[in-house]
């Protein structure tokens, strides 16, 4: 099988696991979550539209994890383009929704 990275625990340290399939492609692996195929350490950027919909459901989430950044970078302008706005306010709004005790700074 591939190579594995091990899996970060909250309270620190790290957990091995033994994948049956494994892949950098993260849409894969989550179309292989979605169809039963198993567990997956994937962000909730990822998988917010999927576990709001019900189709994927929280596991080991305060065992299993790392903190994680996502940043989106644009020209600075004094009006920001239609389409950039409207893609920061619904990137925004997912994460909120999916998780609301992370720290965000919308502008």
């Amino acid at each position: 099988m591939g190579h594995s990275e091990p899996w970060p625990l909250r309270n620190g340290g790290t957990v091995e696991v033994q994948p049956v399939f494994a892949t950098n492609d993260r849409s894969m692996v989550l179309d292989v979550c979605l169809s039963g195929g198993g567990i997956a350490l994937l962000s909730m950027v990822s998988t917010s539209l999927d576990l709001l919909a019900g189709r994927l459901v929280p596991l080991l989430a305060s065992d299993v994890g790392a903190e994680g950044r996502l940043v989106a970078l644009f020209a600075a302008r004094s009006n920001t383009v239609p389409k950039v706005r409207a893609l920061l306010d619904y990137i925004d709004e997912v994460v909120l929704r999916t998780a609301p005790d992370l720290d965000h700074d919308p502008d």
